[in-house]
């Protein structure tokens, strides 16, 4: 069964997957802080893409909240948290790995259920984004 890789801060998500230690890792969905979406955004589950520099902002979108804003953060955490539940819920994967910021995983770690709790495998406090997956992947080499 897979192991899901998810990569977190308060503001965007990534969602991995590595079937076995050899194989590559596999982009399942990419998700964005709501405060941070343009216009209504995308349904749940599919990746957001950046407006192109410069672009005008769409009629009646209003600014994003701050990155640190806490309460935003932790409703962010919860939605994150509801996609992995119902992950594990459906079997759908054996074993969890945290990436990200040490204060947006604590967040995250308190809202999670006790059924993807149990499937934490790791959980690695690790700054900045991972465009580079093969890098990333040699980062979690023994983790997976």
């Amino acid at each position: 069964m897979p192991t899901w890789i998810l990569l977190a801060d308060e503001v965007r998500a990534r969602l991995l997957e590595s079937v076995r230690e050899d194989a590559p890792l596999v982009e399942r969905a990419g998700f964005v802080q709501p405060a941070h979406r343009h216009g209504a955004g995308p349904a749940r589950g599919e990746a957001q893409s950046p407006a192109p520099d410069g672009a005008p902002a769409e009629r009646g979108e209003t600014a994003p909240a701050p990155a640190g804003d806490p309460l935003e953060s932790r409703r962010f955490a919860y939605e994150i948290a509801d996609i992995l539940d119902e992950g594990r819920a459906h079997g759908r994967y054996a074993r969890l790995l945290l990436v990200g910021p040490s204060p947006f995983l604590g967040t995250l770690r308190a809202v999670l259920s006790e059924g993807v709790q149990m499937r934490i495998s790791a959980t690695l406090a690790r700054e900045g984004g991972a465009d580079d997956l093969g890098a990333l992947r040699e980062h979690l080499r023994g983790y997976l």
